[in-house]
């Protein structure tokens, strides 16, 4: 009833095209350490240079979704001047380095 009567809102889910590489974890527990989530931050970056490695693709625009407990999601969006595949090039534009913010109240 309250998202009928517009006092709660309703997530909106990115459409992507099936084959847009991606990674993804899912933890048992909530986590919001900085230091925890630049930790998973890095292991996901290298699964999807793993991928983009095995299609011969590179990755110009990065989109990190955090899926918080309270059922919002925080985007970070991360753009990039050149494709890039490599864990090495992918260092500077690390997603808990450059966005980690604290949760919106």
């Amino acid at each position: 009833m309250d998202q009928a009567y517009g006092r709660t809102s309703e997530p909106l889910l990115p459409v992507e095209a099936p084959e847009t590489p991606r990674v993804e974890r899912v933890f048992a527990e909530p986590i919001g350490a900085p230091e925890t989530l630049e930790r998973y931050a890095g292991q996901l970056a290298e699964a999807l240079c793993t991928v983009l490695e095995q299609r011969g693709l590179g990755v110009r625009r990065l989109d990190w979704l955090c899926y918080r407990v309270d059922h919002r999601i925080e985007p970070v969006r991360i753009g990039l001047a050149r494709p890039i595949r490599h864990a090495a090039s992918a260092a500077p534009v690390h997603p808990a380095r450059n966005a980690v913010r604290p949760p919106r109240r």
